[in-house]
């Protein structure tokens, strides 16, 4: 084992002495070169003039990503300034809360990155330590275990499996019963179920009545007013007992093995803050209905994906492929510790999507469990409150909100598209370096930075081999083919991005202003109309379309202008973009 050194080199990259005499240069929000769990102490010396919350947030997310569980960390000469903002301004549309990442909340900010903080007494130095999750948590799940003397186990549990508290915040009773049932079916008996009814009337309770012989034990609290989802969802939390924290909602299902293969998971892999899985979408009378983009599952396979990473996909549009609170599971001691927030993000009360909120909080502290498996499902109906006009308005302002939460937490990197750095389940954690082209990147981007720019290219391109839809190699390298003037290898690169990615707003914008330079308006009218689909909110590449209008005549070639007035004709034409390029291609070899 090494003891690493950091120390602040720039406001976007670090000095790290990782062995005697051998130093490297990189940029903190890309990963570290640096295995996993590979280091047994580390220490950073710094000074808050030099970076913003968002980059140091960055580099506490890395350092306990390559420090051993249990293991310290040490920040050195630490002089912080009463608004620990660095000067980057933040724009919450709720008011902040007291303290929030101000010299008091130091601590709040290493627990948020997955550091626990012994009482110490101030000085020069501040020392964490990297959460061990092998040790059994603090939640007591033993004495809830052998106190619950009504129920009928048609054997012994064993003294080792956890508590998993499943929670239910119900509100209306329609579709109540089917989920109560497939709690009460599960294959895990060590269960509690926690009800919290939200609803104006008995009918629930009354469910939970014709429930009294079930196998789990079912603790009922009714609300004396309403008190809404996102506290009744806390409430829940509050109340629960286990070491493992599942919900239910009202109107959704689980299947019989959900609990146990989740709970499996999460003691197999302590790194791991969240599991989920693939879930289905069903109708009113359970009907499962087709995908769409959110339950598309990243992969085909049981994965880990790094969280940060999740985090930068996730929280800039909503775009939530990790699931509704049925799908999750996750360990209570990881959210008791941001109380009285359980369901908040970065010392902020989300405005909507309060388990959007709860996934950035855990991801934050560790990795992400993806099962292939479908094990729950979620109901699509008319009486939900996602259907109300009044739930719609603020989505949008909730879209903003988890992105500067993401980047406060330093989990927003370089772009809001890319690909996702997973492992299979199958491999052992410590066998797989599943980060190694990304760690290739970051050196890149140190050298690109530098001015090194072949280097830079050569290290994107070794990237892009290992993993071929890895969006931020393709895209430095499409940059450097640009400053080279090399128009035709920008676009290629560009093109192969669109074949991964093919909504990436970004990179569309990027390839307009290529077709630009080279003269083509036609093609940028196209790609520009196509933004407009994705987001028709952004008005820049309207404004750029009619700029390059101006300045450029229409005079395609006859193939590339039939292709195009197809895609005008079909939008969905325009995934066969690559199509453009080859035509384009031999049209110029022909000319030649």
């Amino acid at each position: 084992m090494y003891h690493g050194k950091l120390h602040w080199h720039s406001p976007h990259s670090v000095l790290i002495e990782y062995k005697p005499n051998r130093f490297i240069l990189a940029d903190i929000l890309l990963f570290l070169p640096i295995k996993n769990t590979s280091l047994s102490s580390i220490q950073v010396a710094f000074n808050t003039d030099s970076f913003n919350s968002q980059n140091f947030s960055a580099l506490l997310r890395e350092c306990r990503r390559i420090l051993c569980p249990g293991k310290t960390l040490t920040l050195n000469k630490i002089e912080l300034k009463s608004d620990f903002s660095g000067g980057d301004p933040v724009a919450w549309t709720d008011p902040p809360q007291t303290g929030v990442w101000g010299i008091d909340s130091l601590h709040t900010m290493l627990r948020a990155v997955g550091f626990e903080v012994p009482s110490q007494p101030a000085g020069e130095q501040l020392q964490a330590i990297r959460t061990d999750r092998r040790k059994c948590s603090e939640s007591g799940y033993r004495n809830a275990f052998s106190s619950n003397q009504d129920t009928n186990y048609s054997e012994p549990i064993p003294e080792s499996h956890p508590l998993v508290s499943i929670l239910i915040p119900a509100y209306k009773a329609d579709f109540f019963r089917e989920a109560l049932e497939s709690v009460c079916s599960q294959s895990y008996k060590n269960c509690e179920c926690i009800i919290c009814d939200d609803s104006p009337d008995d009918s629930i309770r009354n469910i939970v009545d014709e429930y009294s012989n079930s196998p789990i034990s079912i603790s009922y609290y009714k609300n004396r007013e309403r008190i809404w989802g996102k506290r009744n969802y806390a409430q829940c939390i509050e109340l629960s007992q286990g070491e493992y924290c599942k919900f239910v909602n009202d109107d959704d299902l689980i299947g019989p093995e959900c609990v146990e293969k989740m709970v499996t998971v999460l003691e197999r892999y302590p790194e791991c803050t969240l599991v989920t899985s693939r879930r289905s979408r069903i109708d009113e009378k359970g009907d499962v209905l087709p995908d769409i983009p959110a339950t598309l599952p990243p992969s085909a396979g049981d994965v880990i994906i790094d969280g940060g990473s999740v985090i930068t996909k996730i929280a800039p549009g909503l775009f939530n492929f990790v699931g509704e609170p049925t799908s999750t599971l996750f360990r209570r001691r990881d959210v008791l510790k941001f109380n009285p927030l359980l369901v908040g993000f970065a010392g902020r009360d989300p405005i909507r999507n309060c388990d959007m909120a709860l996934w950035i909080t855990l991801l934050s502290q560790g990795d992400l469990c993806y099962l292939a498996e479908t094990m729950s499902s979620f109901r699509t109906h008319p009486g939900q409150r996602q259907n109300d006009v009044s739930y719609r308005e603020r989505i949008r302002d909730a879209v903003m909100q988890f992105r500067d939460g993401a980047r406060i937490l330093g989990c927003l990197r370089i772009c809001p598209v890319q690909v996702l750095p997973m492992m299979p389940l199958s491999e052992p954690v410590s066998s797989t370096d599943h980060l190694q082209p990304f760690r290739q990147m970051g050196t890149a981007r140190a050298f690109y930075n530098r001015g090194n720019k072949s280097r830079a290219l050569r290290l994107a391109y070794e990237a892009s081999k290992k993993v071929p839809s890895y969006r931020d190699a393709l895209i430095l390298m499409a940059d450097i083919f640009n400053e080279a003037k090399d128009l035709q290898s920008a676009v290629t690169t560009l093109t192969s991005v669109l074949t991964f990615y093919p909504e990436d707003t970004l990179t569309l914008f990027r390839l307009a202003r290529l077709f630009a330079d080279i003269g083509d308006h036609a093609t940028v009218q196209i790609l520009c109309d196509r933004i407009q689909l994705l987001v028709p909110y952004w008005e820049e590449p309207a404004t750029f379309s009619q700029t390059v209008r101006n300045l450029y005549s229409d005079s395609p070639e006859s193939n590339i202008g039939k292709f195009l007035a197809q895609c005008r004709k079909n939008p969905a034409t325009f995934g066969e973009l690559p199509k453009l390029f080859m035509l384009r291609q031999q049209l110029s070899q022909q000319s030649n």
